[in-house]
């Protein structure tokens, strides 16, 4: 943000030292050109906050299909000593 504030002041001293006519289409192109880093730079840090948000819902998927497997896997052993019971008792 500081490079902005210092872009802004270098056009100041530069719009000083030109006519009047120029100093004003001058500020207004670096203007513009300043907008459009930060639009560049709005998009790129929303880029990585969806890349981030990727990654953490990559994450929750794996620990949720972790969690199914040991469910699973449980259950199947609830199973088996269920039937080793009802055989035990025949």
């Amino acid at each position: 943000m500081s490079k902005l504030f210092d872009k802004l002041k270098a056009a100041d001293r530069q719009r000083a030292a030109l006519k009047p006519g120029e100093a004003g289409e001058q500020t207004e192109a670096l203007r513009r050109r300043i907008e459009a880093e930060k639009t560049a730079e709005s998009a790129a840090q929303a880029k990585v906050a969806d890349e981030r948000r990727a990654l953490d819902l990559a994450r929750e998927r794996q620990q949720a299909e972790a969690e199914l497997r040991r469910i699973a896997h449980a259950r199947t052993e609830a199973e088996t000593r269920a039937a080793r019971v009802v055989a035990e008792r025949e």
